[in-house]
């Protein structure tokens, strides 16, 4: 009888430690992908740090879909990285709500106000054309 508590134990005892150690790795890959996205979004792409900080908390999810479905509906996205993608998900929303400003909506005016975000870099980012940035960073 104690022969079968005393594996029982052990057994859940080792399962602890492999679940231990895989959602550990989970959490260090997910940390490791967010530096390369905001890398690849704050210098390859040239959003500002700010939006990358606000978008990232208030809309996550949002762009990880948009990376899904990059990635799922465009040839050319089958074989990019999941922080390419999620930066170039992030790059799509910096750019919209760029247009969204220059066409005074208010929600987007508050925001980049808010968000001290120069008029320059967002005429900028309006200056480039959205498809060619998108692709040429697959």
């Amino acid at each position: 009888m104690f022969e079968v508590i005393g594996i029982a134990v052990v057994a859940w005892f080792a399962f602890s430690i492999i679940r231990g150690l895989l959602r550990a790795k989970q959490r260090s890959s997910s940390a490791e992908f967010g530096l390369e996205a905001r890398r690849i979004a704050t210098q390859e792409l040239f959003i500002p740090s700010q939006y990358y900080n606000y978008i990232t908390t208030s809309r996550m999810d949002d762009l990880k879909l948009q990376a899904l479905v990059l990635r799922e509906n465009f040839s050319e996205f089958k074989r990019t990285s999941w922080p390419r993608l999620l930066a170039l998900s992030l790059y799509i929303w910096f750019h919209n709500d760029c247009s969204k400003f220059h066409n005074d909506d208010l929600s987007r005016l508050q925001l980049f106000r808010q968000l001290h975000i120069e008029p320059d870099v967002i005429a900028t980012t309006l200056m480039q054309d959205l498809e060619n940035i998108l692709s040429s960073h697959a």
